[in-house]
């Protein structure tokens, strides 16, 4: 009689836990599409030129439009559907899951070494960055994690539902050995190269270099956007690479409180919203893009709507407007 209480107790827990779950990636998932399709309509009709740091959040931006638009919601029915989930459907949300943030990693560490390098030796930065190796190092930023999602599905190791979501089995020994110890080396030294640069940044270059940056406004600009942002990256992927290396360790799945689990599941999950949040909210530039842009819808569908009344002088208006429009 317990015992069955018990079962029922963990699965109405279970069940609860997966619509809070489902709800909440469900928020994050359109503030993700919203923000990011936002972003990349004021990057692209920003008439300012665009350097290597604004390509790669631009590649970061893509990145978070598909995982908000293509991963997250097949997340969502794997947790509302978790008793009744098909095979395929279960390997094709942990492929684009390891696939996407796998390759949000990597742009964020990409970026971080782009301003270490920018900010500690201007001049080289310079000279030998390229928008012909930008394009190169984007397609490694894509290519790596494409193989380390690929090769589960491939037969090196194995996708499988576990805790609210389908994942690689870290404490899965026998089948997932190998792929799990290339997911743990691949995340950490991500983790570790990004956190130096920020250190170098922060404690080492910055204070002895306000002449330099005096010197080069696009730089010191972006600072701190991307400060926010790779911080904001660390602080949502850290509780989650904590967690497989644990499991990693010790051969099973750590002893969490289902709550902890659904809270580091959604705190992995929401970069995808936090990047766009951070960007218009940081960069001025793009800030007041926006705010004309709205502006300007505005105004111009409140002289549409008056049009009937004023036919004549609205006409002239009009024209006058699309001739002066800077947008």
């Amino acid at each position: 009689m317990d015992v069955e209480f018990n079962r029922n107790t963990n699965t109405s827990t279970m069940a609860i836990n997966n619509h809070i779950l489902a709800i909440t990636l469900s928020l994050i998932s359109f503030i993700a599409v919203v923000g990011n399709l936002l972003n990349l309509m004021i990057i692209y009709r920003c008439r300012s030129p665009h350097n290597i740091n604004t390509y790669l959040i631009t590649n970061l931006a893509i990145i978070d439009l598909m995982t908000g638009l293509i991963t997250l919601p097949i997340v969502v029915i794997i947790s509302l559907s978790s008793l009744h989930i098909h095979p395929v459907l279960c390997q094709l949300q942990a492929f684009l899951l390891v696939f996407f943030y796998g390759a949000s990693l990597s742009t964020t560490t990409a970026i971080s070494f782009d301003r270490c390098i920018a900010i500690s030796l201007p001049y080289y930065y310079n000279s030998v960055r390229t928008y012909q190796r930008a394009k190169i190092q984007a397609v490694i930023l894509w290519l790596l994690p494409l193989l380390i999602a690929i090769a589960p599905i491939i037969g090196l190791g194995r996708y499988s539902y576990t805790s609210m979501l389908c994942w690689i089995n870290i404490s899965d020994y026998s089948h997932n050995f190998s792929i799990t110890v290339i997911t743990i080396i691949y995340i950490f030294t991500a983790i570790i190269i990004t956190v130096i640069c920020n250190i170098i940044i922060l404690i080492i270059v910055y204070p002895k270099s306000v002449q330099i940056l005096t010197g080069h406004r696009n730089i010191k600009k972006s600072l701190k956007t991307t400060l926010l942002i790779v911080g904001s990256k660390l602080i949502t992927w850290l509780p989650l690479s904590i967690m497989i290396l644990t499991e990693f360790i010790h051969q099973s799945t750590p002893a969490l409180p289902n709550i902890f689990a659904v809270i580091i599941i959604l705190l992995s999950c929401s970069n995808a919203a936090s990047n766009p949040i951070i960007y218009l909210l940081t960069h001025q530039h793009l800030a007041t893009k926006l705010k004309s842009w709205l502006h300007h819808k505005k105004f111009k569908t409140n002289i549409i709507a008056v049009a009937p009344a004023n036919k004549p002088s609205i006409s002239g208006n009009l024209i006058a407007i699309d001739r002066t429009s800077n947008f």
